[in-house]
């Protein structure tokens, strides 16, 4: 068994799947670390890069192959198909830069339960036995495919199964914070200043286009059932993203709204969400969601020209 090996979930990405090999192939070869590539896109390119670094001696990396709409399947067998002690949970747009594999590998030694690491809205690394100072202080990073490192042997695929009903963007994240929950909890959240390598390909995400579906009514909801134990945090839990990440500033709101992605019946009905979830006051949101999509497009624009 490997100590560690690394999942990745792509969709149709075979330039992002080229690119993230080409940076960590030879140094996961030499470190010890398999690269598990779960792939549902509608063609085979990804499946023929893959086989070219493989072609190439790489035989730590593995290939499987998803029908398109199989997301649960291939979460599922992230977790399942590894045979390592830790599980590297990665997109394909969210690439680590390699020179911070031997301080992972490092924490991996001590036997922390969970390790999280991000390069911003964070102050240093903090290492903690308490299951809500480390939700609260790593609540960002939980939501990022590629900045959580997870002992195997604490996932269960009934549990992100029962979750993945619920609020799908995040069954993962809802897994974490219950295994947080465990008696004599371990973690680590690292800070690390040169932690990404920005793709040279500009793709959207999925949830870019339903940020009001995924971020404030799924995220609300999801925050709203975790154990009572983080009863004291959740306030801040439910307004973290928009607090540290800036998720809904107003140039943003407009973009959304230029996009219809929400509205104002929306946002009325919603009301006590965006409340939770929005930093900005709720009047400055519902007079956005009047705006027709092209008004919104307008001062958009005005707002980035006089910035």
């Amino acid at each position: 068994m490997k100590k560690l090996a690394i999942s990745i979930i792509t969709y149709n990405r075979p330039q992002h799947i080229q690119e993230y090999l080409e940076y960590i192939v030879r140094p996961t070869q030499e470190k010890n670390i398999d690269i598990y590539i779960y792939d549902g896109s509608t063609n085979r390119a990804t499946e023929h890069i893959v086989d070219g670094f493989i072609n190439k001696g790489y035989n730590h990396v593995l290939y499987f192959h998803y029908e398109e709409d199989a997301i649960h399947e291939r979460i599922n067998d992230a977790i399942l198909k590894p045979d390592a002690k830790y599980i590297w949970f990665c997109g394909d747009k969210f690439i680590i830069n390699p020179i911070n594999y031997d301080t992972i590998l490092e924490h991996i030694d001590r036997d922390y339960d969970i390790i999280t690491m991000y390069d911003c809205g964070l102050n240093g690394t903090k290492y903690s036995d308490s299951s809500v100072e480390y939700v609260k202080y790593s609540i960002v990073p939980f939501t990022h495919f590629g900045a959580v490192i997870i002992k195997k042997e604490l996932l269960s695929e009934e549990v992100i199964d029962r979750y993945n009903n619920s609020y799908p963007a995040f069954a993962r994240m809802r897994s974490y914070i219950d295994i947080a929950t465990k008696r004599d909890f371990r973690g680590v959240t690292l800070h690390l200043k040169d932690l990404r390598i920005l793709s040279q390909y500009k793709t959207r995400s999925e949830t870019e286009s339903r940020m009001w579906e995924v971020w404030v009514i799924q995220w609300y909801n999801m925050i709203n059932s975790i154990p009572k134990a983080y009863d004291n945090i959740k306030d801040d839990l439910l307004c973290a993203m928009d607090k540290r990440m800036k998720f809904f500033s107003i140039t943003q709101l407009l973009k959304q709204r230029e996009e219809q992605q929400f509205d104002f019946k929306m946002c009325r009905q919603n009301k006590k969400i965006v409340n939770k979830v929005i930093c900005l006051p709720y009047i400055i949101v519902e007079c956005i969601s009047i705006l027709t999509p092209g008004m919104a497009k307008v001062i958009r624009k005005l707002l980035e020209f006089q910035n």
